[in-house]
């Protein structure tokens, strides 16, 4: 097995290895998420006529699922730096001569856990209100394209405030200000035809709304507002561009670390 390989699988070890000894504060984050979505769910229902539920509990429900795959990279990418640099792992992996972004990136794999665990719940609870209809999507492999390009980016978007972390002192999910934001004016619940010309406009430019507008696609057929090829491109070219800087952004801040050291005081 090579140094690389044997890294990957230590890292994928360390992050199943964590999961299965805070399995309980894993079940806690589960239903707490479902607690909050419920009650988003119930909220937002109250005001659509039944007879379109049909039509818009599908929509709402692949909204919420792409919502939390933006969630977790950054409460558990971006938001567990502050556990990693206080522990001093940072610079026990570069004594290994191991960078910290893969570990990073490995706790991709807590958070898709979450978030697939927590999706098949709200699922359960949309099939009560509006039937198991909710559940079929027209294209699997158009919804499969989408959320893999979603999940590049908010990867990627994870890793930024993980790096910026190591920089500044400060906890990723201080950082962050584009994760509520996202849901509605990042087209994520919303299709963007759908959005006010003004609201459109800054969707258009929130890399989000792209892969977002290819689930729709997939789920219930739904025309992409930019067309499904162009929004394939778009999404492509985008996540590759974002998966990119993070890794140029954190050789930059592994530079300066290795210089100047990560500072972890106040962080506990």
């Amino acid at each position: 097995m090579t140094k690389n390989a044997t890294r990957i699988h230590a890292i994928v070890w360390l992050h199943l290895l964590r999961l299965w000894r805070y399995k309980f504060s894993f079940l806690n984050n589960i239903l707490t998420i479902i607690l909050w979505l419920t009650i988003f769910v119930l909220g937002a229902l109250m005001f659509i006529p039944k007879e379109q539920w049909s039509l818009m509990a599908p929509i709402a429900l692949w909204g919420i699922i792409m919502w939390q795959f933006l969630s977790t990279s950054v409460w558990y990418i971006g938001g567990w730096t502050w556990f990693f640099v206080s522990q001093g792992f940072v610079e026990e992996h570069l004594l290994t001569n191991t960078s910290p972004a893969p570990v990073l990136v490995g706790r991709a794999l807590v958070g898709l856990t979450i978030t697939v665990s927590s999706s098949l719940l709200v699922a359960l609870v949309f099939t009560g209100l509006t039937g198991p209809e909710v559940l079929l999507v027209d294209n699997i492999l158009y919804v499969a394209l989408g959320l893999v390009l979603l999940c590049t980016m908010t990867i990627s978007y994870g890793l930024y405030l993980a790096a910026l972390s190591f920089r500044i002192g400060i906890p990723g999910t201080l950082l962050d200000i584009a994760n509520f934001v996202s849901f509605i004016l990042g087209g994520l619940a919303v299709p963007l035809s759908k959005l006010p010309p003004q609201l459109r406009s800054i969707a258009l430019i929130i890399p989000y709304a792209h892969p977002a507008e290819i689930v729709r696609y997939g789920v219930r057929g739904l025309e992409p507002y930019l067309g499904l090829e162009t929004e394939i491109l778009v999404s492509t070219i985008v996540a590759l561009a974002m998966a990119t800087i993070a890794y140029l952004l954190f050789k930059y801040i592994l530079r300066h670390v290795r210089r100047y050291g990560v500072r972890a005081i106040g962080r506990m």
